[in-house]
């Protein structure tokens, strides 16, 4: 497990993460908060196999922020994709 110096380093120096939004805020004691880009919730039940010859990817729908608070709500369960920025 890395701490905060170590991170930040590699951070800086090796260029760990990029695109970040606010490094202070974002880097904590052992780990760095990611922003999130956009959020999907689940539409449709997937399917896998042993194989991956039947997989059924499931489809989402993209969770869009309010106009006036930039805000997403999302209600307690699981979510399809969430890709960061």
């Amino acid at each position: 497990m890395l701490n905060k110096k170590e991170i930040n380093h590699l951070i800086k120096e090796k260029n760990l993460i990029e695109n970040y939004i606010n490094l202070d805020k974002q880097l904590a004691p052992n780990g760095f908060d990611l922003t999130v880009g956009k959020i999907f919730e689940f539409e449709s039940a997937g399917d896998i196999d042993f194989s991956n010859s039947e997989r059924v990817v499931p489809q989402g729908k993209e969770l869009i922020p309010e106009k006036i608070s930039k805000r997403i709500h999302v209600d307690g369960g699981c979510y399809h994709k969430v890709p960061t920025k």
